[in-house]
């Protein structure tokens, strides 16, 4: 009987051992400091993208509670890493050319510095000497953009690009020996030239359809009129954009295609044109080509800029940029004052109009 109650007494003595550590150990959720209508409204502190914070140490600390989440001010050195950043020395060469790879001189040169100024960028502008030279150095920042024009020619898509000479990853080397090379295409001859964009859709049964590009329209069967007749073909056993597919182009009467890879699409070939051409994947990707077009029956030549898009909806898509020289000239470089437009007639005709530019008015 002894021995019951002295271990009865030992348990009680345990239980309220236990009790009082729980009472005095457990963590209390911190409670909300009031916020004021004025704080309400103050922005939150912004630190430089990368500069790293006490956040993710907080969020460890805080077992789970997002209200303990208050973010710390960053890094010192690494506020001091950025601000380095943008005091980088800048050196760099560079040389403009045309796309014959002769020098183009007096060449515009406006590029831009990633600084300490207070907008963050400066921007500056330079000339290229006589032999297509130039160099840009005595200035600071992290990045450099750099891009080149002139009056009378085109810009490439690499007539303006970027260089990074701080901050994480390879950083740019100048070369003095070895120049970056930036090209200009001289505006040359133009012509007048009849321009349409327009989405053509067509049905995956492989059966034949005729584009009348003139028109803008697409029309059932294979016409004597089309200038190209397309046939889409889309395998629908197969799962939705996995399907294979296949396109047949046919340009009848004399026309052709030639695929082209030229950012400047300015003269047709004069020969190498292909009556047919297939296109076809084992997927449902879109695909994008470019093609020089001799018309049939010597009505003239054009560019086309076609994206292809296999699975459009219960269809197939031609999505079609194109421009028409409608003479026999080979001329694909548009005149900037003179261009054709088309005028509906009756019973579907149509007439080819002479557009010119109106000159601007002289003021006194």
């Amino acid at each position: 009987m002894k021995n019951a109650k002295a271990i009865a007494g030992i348990l009680a003595i345990l239980s309220i051992t236990v009790f009082l550590l729980v009472l005095f150990t457990h963590k209390h959720p911190q409670e909300k400091p009031h916020t004021s209508q004025t704080e309400k409204l103050s922005p939150s502190p912004v630190y430089p993208k990368n500069a790293s914070t006490s956040l993710e140490k907080n969020a460890e600390d805080s077992d789970g509670d997002a209200d303990n989440l208050v973010p710390s001010p960053p890094d010192s050195r690494l506020l001091e890493e950025v601000r380095n950043w943008g005091k980088t020395p800048i050196v760099f060469y560079g040389k403009v050319v045309d796309e014959k790879s002769q020098a183009v001189n007096d060449a515009l040169i406006r590029y831009s510095t990633t600084d300490l100024s207070p907008e963050g960028r400066t921007m500056r502008e330079t000339r290229s000497s006589s032999d297509g030279t130039f160099s840009i150095q005595h200035v600071h920042g992290k990045n450099l953009v750099v891009r080149v024009s002139k009056a009378g020619y085109y810009e490439y898509q690499d007539a303006r690009r970027g260089f990074q000479y701080a901050g994480p990853g390879d950083h740019f080397v100048p070369n003095k020996d070895k120049p970056e090379i930036f090209r200009l295409r001289k505006k040359e001859k133009q012509a007048p030239l009849l321009t349409r964009q327009k989405l053509f859709t067509f049905p995956t049964d492989g059966s034949f359809h005729s584009l009348l590009l003139f028109k803008a329209l697409r029309k059932e069967g294979n016409l004597s009129d089309a200038d190209i007749v397309v046939s889409f073909r889309r395998d629908q056993t197969q799962p939705r954009g996995s399907q294979s597919w296949s396109l047949l182009l046919q340009v009848p009467q004399g026309g052709g295609l030639i695929e082209s890879h030229e950012e400047f699409m300015f003269l047709a070939p004069e020969t190498g044109y292909q009556t047919n051409v297939q296109l076809g994947a084992s997927r449902s990707a879109d695909v994008e080509k470019q093609y020089y077009l001799r018309l049939p029956n010597n009505e003239g030549y054009a560019r086309l800029k076609m994206t292809f898009i296999p699975n459009y909806n219960e269809t197939g898509a031609m999505d079609l940029d194109y421009a028409i020289n409608p003479t026999t000239s080979r001329i694909l470089e548009s005149d900037e004052k003179k261009w054709y437009d088309v005028i509906s007639k009756s019973q579907g005709a149509i007439e080819l109009v002479l557009r010119h530019k109106p000159e601007p008015e002289n003021t006194p």
